[in-house]
This record gives structure tokens, sequence and C-alpha cells, in this order.
């Protein structure tokens, strides 16, 4: 009994379990977990998170501007934007960014879902450092309007690998709000 104990007293001390004031037990605890829209920030980096525009031809990132009057992030002149929940496609896609801090196993799970039932849908992708993770024709799958998708994936990153959530219009941005919530779970 003793030796449970011990072990449960370790594991609390290095952060990866809690005591069961009842039990004596270790429960254990993810190992650092970091979601979107509950850490949305008017700042980029904080809490890992980068709100950031994907030009799907070039491959390339850029990052979007704060813009306090509408509380978001944007492209000006643009529809291209991320507000807290939301994510909106204009001609360069949202892209919704994640920088591993460490090494290690993650769980990265989403839900995403276009909030109207009008327009053409939108279509998404999940990159690890600019490369498709997803199997689907070109890296994208298509989301139907008033559908929602949920994904979980286990990835392997090293410390700066960045895991971007990316939006596409489709043939074109009308009614193409979309829900979005993402958690990024260390599993080791």
């Amino acid at each position: 009994m003793a030796a449970a104990a011990d072990d449960a007293s370790t594991r609390a001390a290095r952060g990866i379990a809690t005591i069961d004031d009842l039990t004596g037990k270790a429960i254990d605890q993810p190992l650092a977990v970091y979601s979107f829209p509950s850490s949305f920030s008017t700042e980029q980096g904080k809490g890992g998170w980068f709100y950031m525009s994907y030009h799907k031809k070039s491959g390339e990132f850029g990052e979007l501007s704060f813009d306090t009057a509408n509380n978001r992030w944007a492209i000006e002149g643009t529809f291209t934007l991320i507000m807290s929940g939301a994510m909106h496609p204009d001609e360069y896609d949202s892209a919704l960014v994640f920088e591993a801090p460490k090494s290690g196993k993650v769980c990265v799970s989403f839900v995403i879902g276009v909030n109207s039932d009008e327009g053409d849908g939108v279509r998404y992708a999940v990159l690890v450092n600019g490369e498709h993770v997803l199997d689907a024709e070109g890296g994208y799958v298509f989301l139907p309007t008033g559908r929602v998708d949920e994904q979980a994936l286990d990835i392997d990153v090293q410390s700066g690998d960045r895991i971007a959530i990316v939006l596409n219009r489709n043939e074109h941005n009308s009614f193409d709000s979309t829900s979005v919530s993402c958690t990024i779970e260390y599993l080791q």
C-alpha cells in the first residue's frame, strides 16, 4: 500500500497526476492542454496560438493584423478573418496555427461547422510544418453548409513545429463564417 501512495505522490510531484483526497490514489492529468477559443488573444503567439492567412498556391503563411474595433484578426479590406470561436476565408485561407512548445506526441482534436445553410460550403485542411496530414483530395476536406465535422489526430511533434487548421472558401466566400474549436493535448 505504501508503494502505491509513494508512486501517486511522485506522479503528483511531476505534475502528471493529482491525489484523490478520499482514496489517496493518483488521478492522471494531461501533460499540457492548449485550447481555442478559450485562449483567443489579441497577441500573436500568446498561449502558443498564431492567427494567420495561408496562400494555397504558394504554400506561404502570413500573419493577420488585429482589428480592435471588431475584436478579430484580419487582412485589412478582405474577409480573411479569425474571431474567438470562428474563422472566415476569402482570397487567402484563414489559418489557426499552434506552435509546439516542446517535443512529444499530441492529440489535435477539433470541431468545425459552417454557420449557414446558404453558400457553397468550405474546405479545411490540417498542416504540420506546411505538409498536409489529412487523407483527402488535395489535402482538403469538403464541408457542406450546415454540416459539422469532428476530427482527432495523434501527431508526433518537435519543439517549434507548427500545426495549422486551414479554412478555404471553396468557390466563393459568401456565407463562409465557420465555427471552430480546437484542443491540442500532449499525450507524452
